[in-house]
């Protein structure tokens, strides 16, 4: 899916090549990470650099990353991976990671009684941003990736000084130790 997604309708084969390589290095970092712990899960402070290691030359040191180490299950910590990976991908191309001056700031939250985990992704100093004129693969991706299995929700706004995507999904019954 993912390779017919990156592939599908592209002029040009060599940067759809190198984009579908990069969003299956990113996915393959935070398998080492699942299948070290023997996919019972992974701890989300290490699935973000990881799902974030493809854009490093890119974002030298721009991107601020910060928040409580949380569990995750499996398919959650590879939805975030993914999610992650498009935002990067996106900012690299047209927002905040275009040019020299743009930052972002990962930030989220968990609320242990209500078992809410909240991510914003907040994006300054880039490009003038508007709303796509059409939605792709990543922005299915983004849009949809906390919904289904895991019940979340995800708000994308395309503020004209920068994107903000803020994603919720709530950690319950879930306990890496019963597995």
């Amino acid at each position: 899916s993912m390779a017919a997604q990156t592939m599908r309708s592209v002029e040009d084969r060599e940067a759809a090549y190198l984009a579908f390589e990069a969003r299956l290095m990113g996915l393959s970092h935070v398998h080492d990470v699942l299948t070290r712990e023997h996919w019972a899960g992974a701890s989300l402070s290490e699935v973000v650099p990881r799902a974030l290691r493809p854009f490093s030359d890119a974002s030298q040191g721009r991107v601020q990353v910060e928040g409580p180490d949380v569990w995750l299950h499996p398919s959650l910590a590879l939805n975030i991976a993914l999610i992650l990976h498009e935002l990067a991908t996106n900012a690299v191309k047209y927002g905040a990671l275009a040019n020299g001056a743009g930052r972002i700031s990962l930030v989220w939250t968990h609320d242990a009684d209500t078992a809410m985990l909240r991510l914003t992704w907040t994006e300054r100093g880039g490009p003038t941003v508007s709303p796509p004129t059409r939605r792709g693969f990543g922005s299915r991706l983004i849009s949809r990736g906390f919904k289904g299995e895991i019940d979340g929700s995800t708000e994308v706004r395309f503020d004209p000084e920068g994107l903000v995507c803020v994603m919720a999904a709530r950690l319950v019954d879930y306990d890496p130790i019963a597995l």
